[in-house]
């Protein structure tokens, strides 16, 4: 006799999931409180303002080489200094539609950049609010400043609610991801399952860390043998991640030169 085919409806996902539930299957989720979903909510505006710093930058380096204007080189950096931009709005042009774009492009700018300042001193004075010590004492681990900070705290809030640190570790997403065929496995890169907003605050607070905590800078070493950078790189961010996890833990300052 052959056997019924079941159809993916609303009814059959209904007995699946009851079933499941009755059979101790089904885990529940953690849900933030409203306070903690806004807390988290004005970071993740934080890192939108930032994205649109960096395009707005972009442009205005896509303006100048469009027209093949050089930038001088004590301004050809990351860092926009005041004097550089004064040299974009006084830098002269021929035509004058030219001369709106490059002032809308600069006007913008100025503009996230006051937007960035406003809400970073805002997240500042809630996370001090929310928990003043764990905020100070995020701090004390190498590589963790105050944006980093309060990302550990918007994002993970409650740290007791992960068990160990494969589990911290799998939700941030400095896990390997596994394909599969047949019998065999293989690991490859780094999990597509992560929080983009916390994980690569982490992976760049891995590489402050080692150039000020010796014990994290042999870590990287050691990992480098058998590796390279970029993925020893990430071993030390899951190493740094265990020693925030402890710190949130314990309420104890990092202590540098402990491995």
């Amino acid at each position: 006799m052959e056997k019924e085919l079941t159809y993916k409806t609303d009814k059959t996902d209904s007995r699946s999931i009851a079933r499941e539930l009755r059979n101790r299957q089904l885990h529940g989720i953690h849900v933030f409180e409203p306070s903690d979903e806004e807390f988290r909510a004005l970071f993740r505006y934080r890192i939108a303002i930032a994205k649109d710093i960096r395009r707005t930058c972009n442009r205005i380096k896509s303006f100048l080489y469009y027209r093949s204007i050089p930038i001088p080189s004590q301004y050809d950096n990351s860092n926009w200094s005041n004097n550089y931009i004064n040299w974009l709005e006084q830098l002269p042009l021929t035509y004058a539609p030219a001369r709106i774009v490059l002032n809308q492009l600069v006007t913008n700018y100025r503009q996230w950049q006051q937007k960035k300042l406003d809400v970073d001193k805002q997240l500042r004075a809630i996370a001090k609010q929310v928990d003043l010590e764990l905020y100070r004492l995020l701090q004390s681990v190498p590589g963790i400043g105050p944006l980093t900070s309060i990302a550990i705290m918007a994002e993970l809030k409650d740290i007791t609610r992960f068990k160990h640190l494969k589990q911290l570790a799998g939700y941030v997403g400095f896990v390997p991801r596994i394909s599969q065929s047949g019998e065999k496995s293989y690991t490859v890169k780094m999990t597509y399952r992560n929080n983009n907003y916390l994980r690569p605050l982490l992976v760049e607070a891995a590489w402050q860390a080692i150039r000020s905590d010796p014990a994290m800078l042999a870590y990287y070493k050691q990992a480098c043998i058998k590796s390279i950078s970029k993925k020893a790189i990430i071993k030390v961010a899951r190493k740094l991640l265990s020693k925030i996890m402890f710190v949130m833990k314990q309420h104890e300052l990092y202590k540098k030169n402990i491995a």
